[in-house]
């Protein structure tokens, strides 16, 4: 899967957080696209440490899946070096019905840093990407920062049914693996672009509460 995501410069990815303006902004310009290795994230990522981690941070990764329920949660893992940026952009579908939630209905990252502090990266403004085999998405929220040792845990939730996307790490670099996961394949991602996700009152489709209530709440 690849995105028209452009590069962060290095002048910007040396401070703690980009401002979500100006990351928002040149992730729309012309620049050329490289992979992001697909992993999907399921019903059964709720714990981090039991959910897929990338083995190296900065690899370009788009982490997905689809909250089926209000306050799921869908996990994953980010192994970085002292000194590597981690860069994560949020989005969605440019489809119903995700478009056509307010900020505050829409999905929300928890990024939880190896010495246990939080950032909540919200929903704030909507950028229209289009990936290489013409999905269109909309751009969230970005957010970067100069990286401690350890594994960053990336944490999804929200108070609607939602499908999301995370795309993580630097374009141009190669993909060093995963582990407790594997990479999804084509037909798995168009199947999650093309498939809304349930009704907020549908129930049919309940998973444990207790580990995601716990992350969530």
């Amino acid at each position: 899967m690849k995105y028209r995501i452009g590069r962060q410069p290095p002048r910007l990815l040396a401070v703690a957080a980009v401002a979500a303006a100006t990351a928002l902004t040149m992730l729309g310009g012309a620049i050329p696209a490289s992979a992001h290795t697909p992993i999907r994230l399921d019903r059964g990522d709720v714990l981090p440490w039991q959910a897929p981690l990338v083995l190296n941070g900065e690899s370009p990764v788009m982490l997905f899946g689809t909250l089926d329920r209000p306050w799921a949660v869908r996990s994953a893992q980010l192994h970085m070096t002292a000194g590597q940026h981690l860069v994560l952009n949020l989005a969605i579908p440019n489809e119903a019905p995700e478009n056509l939630l307010t900020n505050a209905e829409l999905p929300v990252a928890l990024v939880i840093s190896p010495d246990l502090t939080v950032v909540t990266v919200r929903p704030a403004l909507r950028i229209p990407i289009q990936t290489d085999s013409g999905q269109s998405l909309l751009v969230l929220q970005a957010y970067s920062t100069v990286a401690i040792a350890g594994d960053y845990s990336v944490v999804l939730t929200g108070a609607n049914p939602a499908r999301f996307a995370v795309a993580s790490g630097l374009e141009g670099l190669p993909f060093a693996g995963v582990t407790r996961g594997r990479i999804a394949s084509d037909s798995a991602v168009a199947d999650w672009y093309a498939t809304p996700p349930p009704s907020r009152h549908d129930d049919h489709q309940q998973e444990p509460r207790g580990a995601a209530g716990r992350i969530a709440g």
